[in-house]
């Protein structure tokens, strides 16, 4: 995390993305007092190209690295930062059966 800290950052736009870079800068306070973020973008993809481009880093979710080139390598954040909330949005005057039986899994699901 503290090597991270100190590359130049590739992000998605703090205005269209605020939760990310409220992400971003929570896990990386113990590490530094504002992370270097060189360049914002709008989607995946460009961020994506930005790395492969050799602009910065990116800090992504796991499963997002997938469609990464080959050109980028992916590498696990250590020590492993806690992951964040997953929620559920649904209208409630509006639930189907099916809905209503993956909210009252999920609320009994166990998480790794």
């Amino acid at each position: 995390m503290s090597e991270v800290a100190r590359q130049p950052i590739l992000a998605y736009q703090g205005e269209e993305f605020p939760a990310y870079q409220a992400l971003l800068g929570k896990l990386f306070s113990p590490y530094t007092p504002a992370l270097k973020i060189v360049a914002e973008y709008d989607n995946l993809e460009s961020i994506i190209a930005g790395v492969e481009a050799g602009r910065g880093a990116a800090v992504l979710y796991q499963s997002l690295g997938r469609i990464a080139c080959k050109r980028a390598v992916l590498r696990p954040l250590k020590p492993e930062p806690q992951p964040p909330p997953i929620v559920i949005a649904y209208r409630k005057e509006r639930v189907s059966a099916t809905v209503a039986r993956f909210v009252e899994a999920a609320k009994t699901a166990k998480l790794k």
